[in-house]
């Protein structure tokens, strides 16, 4: 009976360590998560930005875009005109 006791003893400590490590790596594990979901977000906010800054972007490109087109069709007008 003793060497039974001494034998539930050591499994005992035994698991007591492995459940120790075990809640370290938990532990480490949910701050590497907490750190990715940081950088998450900030490559989500970054993303949201650049979409944000390309749309207007694009935006003042068309403007751009249209103002050339007027003034080139004024132009076809006037050589038009003054070609008649």
């Amino acid at each position: 009976i003793e060497r039974e006791k001494a034998d539930l003893s050591v499994q005992v400590i035994q698991l007591s360590e492995r459940l120790e490590e075990a809640e370290g790596g938990a532990e480490s594990q949910f701050e590497i998560n907490k750190k990715r979901d940081t950088e998450l977000l900030k490559l989500r906010k970054l993303l949201e930005d650049v979409h944000i800054e390309s749309e207007e972007t694009a935006a003042i490109l068309k403007k751009k875009h249209q103002e050339i087109v007027v003034d080139f069709q004024d132009q076809i007008d006037t050589l038009a005109k003054c070609k008649s």
